[in-house]
């Protein structure tokens, strides 16, 4: 059958669209792999665009014949979406896999027992510490972040200083200079990567965490400057993290909403990168905000968008004459992040389960883990930063021991020494055993096969369907307009 046929030519033409992907971009800068001939490079990318047309338009052909088959339940514009996840995925696997895996088993099996007592003493230094509070903090428990943060951007204003400096000098950058700025860019055990997301995050829950000879001269500095080097628009999380992720409770209508695909499942996931991807690039939040008429937030969020789509990358260009360069180094993270934080989201939500009320009880819609070794100032702690924003992550242990009851009565979705990586794999994995070995049964009463059950469960449980969440989205904008209009009419009378 065609669909049996489009199957059968899909893993080829992934194939194929992978080798030309990398072979093309590659091709740009002429001395990159020996290739002295920009026709080279026209007419591969010629055959990339050839293919891809071919596999779009006999995909659409399918898809139009299964929506006819099974009464519009699937669409063209799902197919398209399902393509954009499927090539996030295989651009992930060829760029960025090994640096984030490798690093991740060496500090963890390797790194982790002797650099660990070192970054303990220089955090702990009362010198340090003390010259954190004074220089830059408001308060002094917010030194906690002082050399992390440090050591991040380091880390990142160097290395991006080294290939900048390499470009400009020579015209080119080889591939082996590349492959090591992603290294250092993602960082042993993800740490650099890692810190980035983490502290553009504290910055925009925080306005006031510099003191304001900082705050008032660069801001955020990691959301707003050096999150641009980690694919992060600036103030997006100011904007729709804070005005539309928490405000809304990951709920429907989030940009990040997620409740309307099954999380243990890789096809739901393909869809769901290309919604992550859309929120990353700013565009997904600014039509939240131009819908709803959150003007202030629209307002940033454009300014923020000017910046990481023009200013910055005519900026570049201009110094570096190199287009290879922009998508190595500028928009690469960007596509990394996304499918990094895609792949965290299915974990910090991962569950589902409702009330006798049909309300989501709040202890299973956002997972907690404890005593895990990739915690960054208690982000693993996601139930708590959803409902209990205020609790600092020092007294986290403490505020998690009043919850023991509530956890023992709803099963609350909180699991032991994993990463969210591997919280997040295990769902997609489908590997319940697994992730039952490490659920903390407060009840004491469930057996594994029991826990395992319940996970599943609460993994495939949905709001509604994805379809469904599309006709939702239109209404919820026309109502709004409508109310908006009545409004109007009534104060005009």
């Amino acid at each position: 059958s065609r669909e049996r046929a489009m199957w059968h030519h899909a893993g080829p033409i992934a194939l194929l669209l992978a080798g030309t992907h990398l072979f093309v971009h590659l091709a740009l800068d002429t001395t990159l792999f020996s290739i002295s001939s920009r026709f080279t490079a026209e007419l591969v990318a010629a055959c990339y665009l050839y293919w891809f047309a071919r596999f779009v338009h006999f995909s659409a052909q399918t898809y139009q014949d299964k929506v006819k088959r099974e009464n519009d339940e699937y669409t063209v514009w799902t197919l398209m979406k399902s393509i954009t996840g499927v090539l996030l995925t295989i651009n992930f696997v060829i760029f960025w896999m090994l640096p984030i895996a490798l690093q991740g088993a060496v500090w963890k099996y390797a790194l982790y027992r002797p650099f660990r007592p070192i970054y303990t003493w220089l955090d702990n230094h009362p010198g340090i510490r003390a010259w954190a509070v004074k220089n830059i903090y408001r308060r002094e428990p917010y030194s906690d972040y002082f050399i992390q943060q440090i050591m991040v951007a380091v880390s990142a204003i160097v290395c991006f200083a080294i290939v900048f400096t390499y470009q400009i000098t020579y015209g080119t950058m080889p591939f082996w200079l590349i492959i090591a700025y992603y290294y250092a860019w993602v960082g042993f055990g993800g740490r650099v990567m890692g810190g980035a997301y983490t502290f553009a995050h504290r910055e925009a829950h925080n306005g006031f965490l510099y003191q304001d000879h900082i705050r008032n001269r660069f801001g955020n500095i990691f959301e707003n400057w050096l999150g641009n080097l980690f694919g992060n628009v600036p103030y997006n999380f100011t904007t729709s993290h804070i005005g539309v992720h928490h405000k809304l409770q990951a709920g429907a209508g989030d940009t990040f909403y997620q409740w309307d695909f099954d999380r243990s499942s890789w096809g739901d996931f393909m869809i769901f990168l290309q919604r992550i991807l859309s929120h990353m690039s700013g565009w997904s939040c600014l039509l939240f905000f131009r819908d709803f008429e959150k003007n202030m937030y629209y307002k940033m969020m454009l300014k923020g968008m000017i910046i990481y789509w023009f200013i910055f990358p005519s900026f570049l260009y201009m110094f570096t004459q190199s287009l290879s360069f922009l998508y190595y180094i500028w928009l690469q993270p960007l596509f990394c992040m996304t499918y990094f934080i895609a792949f965290m989201n299915f974990a910090y939500h991962g569950f589902v389960e409702f009330d006798e009320k049909g309300q989501h009880i709040w202890c299973v819609n956002s997972t907690m883990i404890i005593e895990g070794d990739d915690d960054y100032f208690g982000e693993d702690d996601h139930m708590n930063h959803h409902y209990a924003t205020n609790v600092y992550h020092r007294d986290l242990p403490k505020y998690q021991a009043s919850q023991i009851e509530d956890f023992k009565k709803y099963k609350g979705s909180v699991f032991r020494r994993l990463s969210i990586v591997e919280l997040a794999l295990f769902i997609l994995m489908k590997d319940w055993s697994t992730l039952a070995d490490h659920y903390v049964d407060y009840s004491g009463t469930m057996k594994k096969e029991e826990i395992m059950k319940m996970l599943e469960v609460r993994a495939k449980c949905k709001d509604m369907t994805n379809q469904e969440y599309i006709k939702w989205q239109q209404q919820k904008v026309e109502a709004f307009k409508v109310k908006k209009a009545a409004k109007a009419l009534a104060s005009k009378q």
